[in-house]
């Protein structure tokens, strides 16, 4: 009995493309012409299959979280009894339900299934049998995910806006802000960026924009560009400013009225004093 590590095939069921079968050969080429082979999971209706093999970036493409991806363990003995590992933890004692382990192609070739896949979920997984002292390794990579940006309600002209870029992914992304389509650079006036933390403490750079002193020209769409090996993922979120004075006008709409009241009241007041003199001459 051997575990095959050299290669295999990828199938990938997909709603848009229908069944498609990369050959072994194909695969091989792929690989030795690419550091990783990535396969985008945003058409992936059932499982996008991955082999576990020697190559290290062999990988998939993770658009959107949520997906479920399965990776198989390659072997010619349906006898042979597979382990999964992530982390140093042996999956099939898993009872959260986030791990499935099962077989195909007649028990030869040991599946994990990896459901609802998230931050957490990404990186290195683990493949060894007795007959393979050394494991053999699989990392799960993603394109960014980045969340809608929440944008001020309120802001008036002078104010300083921030915005943030939450963001992830594996490789964990780097931050590109856009105004107008325009790259901003912390050399703009009033423009400065800072890092954030995802939720598992890896650090996305430039994720916050700062910017100090707003003008009413400054109220324009902003785009995060989160940026990793995988390629960008962009969010745009339109910024509104209001007039300086803005805050004051409803308070001056009071006093208009308060005023235009008080004048009809006196107006009132002078004709009902005309009428009476008219009825009542002295």
């Amino acid at each position: 009995m051997k575990l095959s590590v050299s290669y295999c095939g990828v199938l990938i069921r997909s709603s848009s493309v229908g069944v498609e079968e990369f050959s072994q050969s194909g695969l091989k080429m792929a690989a030795q012409k690419f550091a990783a082979v990535v396969v985008p999971l945003w058409t992936v209706t059932a499982s996008v299959v991955f082999c576990i093999a020697a190559l290290t970036g062999f990988n998939g493409n993770l658009t959107n979280p949520g997906n479920s991806v399965t990776l198989v363990c390659q072997s010619d003995d349906p006898s042979v009894v597979v382990q999964f590992f992530r982390k140093g933890v042996d999956l099939a004692s898993d009872k959260t339900g986030k791990y499935s382990i099962g077989n195909i192609n007649e028990n030869v070739n040991k599946t994990l299934t990896v459901h609802k896949v998230g931050e957490q979920d990404l990186g290195e997984y683990l493949c060894q049998t007795a007959a393979t002292p050394k494991p053999v390794s699989v990392t799960l990579y993603s394109k960014p995910v980045v969340s809608p940006i929440s944008t001020p309600s309120n802001l008036i002209e002078g104010e300083t806006l921030e915005l943030t870029c939450v963001a992830w992914g594996l490789p964990t992304p780097r931050c590109t802000w856009l105004k107008e389509g325009r790259v901003l650079s912390a050399s703009d006036p009033g423009v400065s960026f800072s890092d954030m933390k995802t939720p598992l403490n890896a650090s996305v750079a430039n994720a916050r924009l700062t910017v100090v002193g707003m003008k009413r020209s400054d109220q324009t769409d902003y785009t995060c560009s989160a940026a990793g090996d995988t390629g960008p993922t962009n969010v745009t979120a339109y910024v509104r400013v209001k007039d300086r004075l803005a805050a004051v006008w409803p308070a001056i709409g009071i006093v208009i009225v308060i005023i235009l009241t008080i004048v009809i009241i006196i107006f009132a007041e002078r004709r009902r004093r005309q009428n009476e003199a008219k009825l009542h001459p002295q």
